[in-house]
């Protein structure tokens, strides 16, 4: 299935090779997917209130995903203080929504590829990617210099400098003797290259409905020999960056860098900071950096990691002992605390959803405000009747579990989840039920676990005391 682009191939018979190889990729390649999932984490909205959850749910419902968020919120790099960090929701906080983000994207793209790649070719995908991240990297740090900063600048330069190398990718997956081929030529005829580079490019990215903008900015875009265009920001800062990557010379990053007001000493810094976050996230790659990289931009050695073979136990005491203090600090974040809550009955219990149950003002009803896992925007905004059960439940104040089949939900609701279990934490402040904590399994929940919920359960209520929405009213 490879298709050969060799450059001794007439003008007909290279566009009737291009077309194949681009109707190769459109059809049986797997970035779609790729594409799909860094879609989703681009339409989270930073100043939505909910937009933490948002992307924790994302992030959960990926072993390795999580891993690597905690492996990097963790790190001496990243967490200085050494406040150890156990949940998805507490890193997102620790390190930025937006940071967190560009790192999930990161690793989507990453992972489809390194899958797709035969095992001959990873060492060479390997350098294509750190030197993307890289790239990336610093792109995002220069955008916050940028005179005419937006807060989506970051993001769109971040991206714009991730995807600027998927040409050379694509092909290393598709016709990797052509990439051999080109980039033989390219030391006499470099300009041919770059065109043919971004013609393939071209036709993918409208094949895959990717923005213009991002089109504009890959490896030989015409826009790049427009002067102060994004397209020549994202050509000049990958000259710099391979030329440090293959030679260890930072003389075209260092005058990059002054122009942005920026000095050598600030450049090493973000040279470290690109190799330790890729260290870190994705340390399959990572090892595809130079050994004089790792020389210069020193070493990240006394790194603090995760444990990845945790028991339930150990997980749920450092929980505990995170969202305790979480509650100790002077401005306590309600909505964060429940968060950080819900993820750690999600992960202890090993659910498959965690939601939290609102009233509604007139008592009728719950509200499914938000929630954890695979169905939250199945029954986002969805009620559920605050029948006789519920009442009882609030006035004892104690977790219930039992089958779906036996609660008085919606059919819509009841549908959604027969066969499984469920587990209620009710919340009550001085015999007023304030919310719930659902959570949803295919087994059953033991005594146990119910009065180890009851911990957290405590302290979701010490974080809703404290809270200004509720102590007007208590």
């Amino acid at each position: 299935n490879m298709v050969n682009l060799s450059p001794s191939l007439t003008r007909e018979e290279f566009q009737k090779g291009l077309s194949e190889l681009v109707e190769i990729i459109c059809d049986r390649g797997d970035l779609p997917s790729s594409t799909k999932v860094v879609n989703t984490l681009l339409s989270i909205d930073p100043d939505d209130e909910y937009s933490v959850q948002d992307l924790a749910a994302i992030i959960l419902q990926d072993y390795g995903l999580t891993h690597r968020v905690l492996r990097m919120a963790n790190s001496c790099y990243f967490n200085p203080t050494g406040q150890e960090v156990t949940t998805v929701s507490r890193a997102i906080v620790l390190l930025g929504l937006k940071f967190i983000r560009e790192m999930a994207i990161t690793a989507t793209l990453f992972d489809t590829l390194i899958k797709k790649v035969p095992p001959k070719s990873k060492e060479r995908l390997g350098k294509l990617l750190s030197s993307s991240y890289m790239c990336a990297f610093l792109a995002h740090k220069l955008a916050l210099h940028f005179k005419d900063h937006k807060p989506e600048v970051e993001e769109e330069w971040f991206i714009c400098a991730l995807f600027h190398h998927i040409g050379r990718i694509l092909l290393l997956l598709y016709s990797p003797e052509t990439l051999t081929q080109w980039e033989r030529l390219e030391k006499e005829r470099p300009e041919l290259i770059q065109k043919r580079l971004y013609l393939l490019m071209e036709r993918v990215m409208s094949c895959w409905a990717l923005p213009k903008p991002l089109v504009e900015t890959l490896e030989g875009s015409p826009k790049s020999k427009e002067p102060g265009s994004l397209a020549a920001f994202m050509s000049r800062l990958d000259k710099g960056v391979q030329e440090f990557l293959e030679k260890g010379q930072k003389g075209r990053l260092k005058s990059f860098f002054s122009e942005f007001g920026l000095t050598e000493k600030d450049l090493d810094q973000q040279l470290l900071g690109a190799k330790n976050s890729l260290e870190e996230f994705f340390p399959v790659v990572a090892k595809d950096l130079s050994k004089d990289l790792l020389i210069q931009t020193g070493s990240a050695s006394q790194e603090r990691t995760v444990s990845e073979g945790e028991t339930q136990e150990e997980f749920l005491t450092k929980s505990i002992r995170e969202i305790t203090a979480a509650l100790a600090l002077q401005e306590v974040d309600y909505q964060k605390v429940l968060l950080m809550v819900m993820e750690a009955m999600m992960r202890f219990l090993r659910c498959e959803d965690v939601f939290l149950l609102v009233p509604r003002p007139d008592k009728r009803s719950l509200l499914i405000k938000y929630g954890l896992g695979q169905n939250i925007k199945r029954v986002e905004g969805r009620e559920i009747p605050w029948d006789e059960f519920f009442k009882r439940l609030f006035a004892k104040a104690v977790e219930w579990s039992g089958p779906v089949e036996n609660m008085s939900f919606p059919p819509n609701i009841k549908g959604l989840f027969l066969g499984r279990d469920l587990l209620i934490s009710p919340l009550s402040l001085k015999g007023r039920g304030v919310a719930a904590f659902m959570a949803l399994r295919s087994r059953p929940f033991s005594l146990e676990e119910k009065k180890k919920i009851e911990m957290l359960r405590h302290l979701a209520l010490i974080a809703l005391r404290q809270a200004f929405l509720f102590s007007r009213t208590e």
